[in-house]
């Protein structure tokens, strides 16, 4: 047993030093917690961060909205509502420097079909204002329908919302997005993208088993759990799998035998915030003989064991295989899992 606990932890700590250089390629963070808050008619604001809980919690929002609206001013007061651009950059330096982004390259912005869906769907004005806050990184995003909603903006505060949020604290953790409407001072909806799903797929592997090459193919029956965005969280499953090996005499195969192996597996994607999910589980099993088999190369009673990761889909194992009847009989196993 002590050899065991040996080898998972060496093996443990290979994978995580490994995944941890390949995950510090990958985008982290690409989604984020938004906080809706509508008013009058079809303007609202939209508070986007890494969470519902800290965005809960920005009393920055005052001094930022106020800043705003002041240099918003000072550019447009002189015009008419028909002359203001439709998009507005303006970002806040965590020096305390700010910039307005309304030259004709910051409105000329590029097509986007996924922006001028979800602008048709949730019925958005045109005018569309961003506050970048480099200081707690944070973005505000005005929604404004007209003049009006503009003065409406203008004598927002912090206080006005943050009550209303917090009696939704319990979900803060579950939710990628809640709606609230101010004028009704109630919540409209919140949004996840989902809890889990089964899924039913191949299982492919080839293993060299105490340095024989040994195929495996069957059936992986997986329930994957969801982060509130939608990305795979956990996975529990089970495999079912075939192995097939033979003697190897004279150049020649064999006397091939097959041996049925049942397995349970728990999975962590150790990214679930980038683009790719990149697994790391851990695998237990019994391995089982036909009654006529005499060939048992894998040990009388043989339990099997290892840690994988997968990589771009690809799995990488490290295992062993022992024999519950005779403990020293320990055959090591590198596997390498083929995507499906």
């Amino acid at each position: 047993m002590r050899k065991v606990l040996l080898n998972c932890g060496l093996l443990l700590l290979g994978m995580l030093l490994t995944m941890g250089a390949l995950f510090a390629q990958d985008d982290k963070k690409i989604y984020q917690d938004t906080l809706v808050l509508k008013l009058q008619g079809r303007t609202q604001v939209r508070i986007v961060g890494w969470s519902l809980k800290e965005l809960a919690q920005y009393s920055a929002f005052d001094s930022l909205n106020a800043l705003f609206w002041k240099d918003f001013e000072k550019e447009f007061s002189a015009k008419s509502e028909s002359d203001w651009p439709q998009h507005v950059h303006y970002l806040v330096h965590t020096s305390g420097k700010r910039r307005m982004k309304v030259d004709e390259l910051a409105n000329q912005a590029a097509f986007s079909l996924e922006e001028e869906k979800i602008r048709l769907e949730e019925d958005l004005p045109a005018f569309h204002f961003v506050v970048y806050d480099l200081i707690n990184n944070r973005q505000i995003h005005y929604y404004v329908e007209n003049a009006a909603g503009i003065k409406e903006l203008q004598g927002l505060k912090f206080d006005n919302f943050k009550g209303l949020v917090e009696t939704e604290k319990e979900n803060f953790k579950r939710n990628y997005r809640l709606d609230f409407s101010l004028t009704e001072n109630q919540k409209i909806q919140n949004r996840r993208a989902g809890f889990g799903q089964l899924q039913i797929h191949p299982d492919v592997k080839l293993n060299v088993i105490g340095g024989v090459l040994i195929p495996e193919v069957g059936l992986a029956c997986d329930l994957q759990f969801l982060n509130r965005f939608g990305n795979e969280k956990y996975n529990v499953g089970f495999v079912y799998t075939a192995l097939a090996y033979s003697d190897f005499k004279d150049g020649r195969l064999g006397n091939i035998q097959v041996a049925n192996s049942y397995e349970l597996r728990f999975l962590m994607n150790m990214n679930p915030y980038g683009k790719e999910a990149n697994w790391l589980g851990l695998e237990l099993g019994y391995i089982t003989y036909d009654k006529e088999q005499t060939n048992k190369f894998l040990g009388d009673q043989p339990l099997r064991y290892g840690l994988f990761t997968t990589v771009k889909s690809v799995g990488i194992g490290f295992g062993a295989i022992i024999d519950l009847k005779n403990s020293n009989r320990q055959s090591q196993v590198i596997s390498l899992r083929l995507p499906f």
